[in-house]
């Protein structure tokens, strides 16, 4: 696998992109009183999916380490995969979105969109190439049932 760097590490940058976007270009839209009870609203929602998916890789003793998708020993799909093949980035997605709202600064969205699109052109195709070269046909019938994000 090509170097990239590890998705949390992408989810910090794009946050820290959001508040440089928003200190280059500030542009409140909404007031902190809304703003902060919002953002703190959807970090919980982000913290959901990412807890749920690691205890259900856990619960199943197979890999999260998205360097070593080949190494998985079982494909999950039940719980919250029936959702979403990548629960965890979604999280980390929702997390970004959270810090945007928290900003309240729209362009800060343009971070937001990088990250989903990095993630897609990037991490996953990687993660859903190694997982179709060991599960085969099982993780195609998957990925024609449940959608990639939501």
């Amino acid at each position: 696998m090509a170097f990239t760097l590890p998705p949390p590490v992408k989810m910090i940058c794009a946050v820290v992109a959001a508040y440089v976007i928003n200190q280059v270009i500030p542009l409140r839209v909404i007031g902190a009183p809304i703003a902060i009870p919002l953002s703190v609203i959807i970090t919980g929602l982000g913290l959901i999916p990412i807890v749920i998916a690691l205890w259900q890789f856990r619960r199943e003793h197979t890999t999260v380490n998205p360097y070593r998708p080949q190494h998985s020993t079982a494909m999950v799909i039940y719980g919250i995969f029936k959702w979403s093949r990548n629960p965890m980035y979604l999280g980390m997605a929702l997390l970004i979105l959270a810090a945007v709202v928290y900003l309240a600064n729209p362009l800060s969205m343009i971070a937001l969109a990088g990250f989903v699109i990095n993630m897609n052109q990037t991490q996953i195709r990687i993660e859903e190439a190694a997982l179709s070269a060991k599960f085969g046909d099982e993780f195609e019938q998957y990925c024609t049932k449940v959608r990639r994000w939501i």
